[in-house]
């Protein structure tokens, strides 16, 4: 996207670390990659329920039986 989009999206990113500190006292704590991933799919799980439960659907998760891999 070019420098410019890069410079403000590293001034936005600053900016909300210093509100949140300012805000609630906390210290900025870094995520691992994949904690981040593990809350962003919570995240999008629990709005799809939401959102099938508005149109009149009951989503229910299903566990997925592995399959063993034959080896020849």
């Amino acid at each position: 996207m070019g420098a410019p989009k890069a410079i403000t999206a590293t001034a936005h990113k600053l900016a909300r670390i210093i509100y949140n500190r300012m805000r609630f006292g906390v210290a900025y704590a870094k995520r691992e990659e994949s904690q981040y991933a593990d809350e962003v799919k919570q995240k999008l799980e629990k709005s799809f329920h939401r959102w099938a439960k508005e149109l009149g659907y009951e989503v229910k998760k299903i566990e997925v039986a592995e399959t063993p891999v034959e080896v020849t």
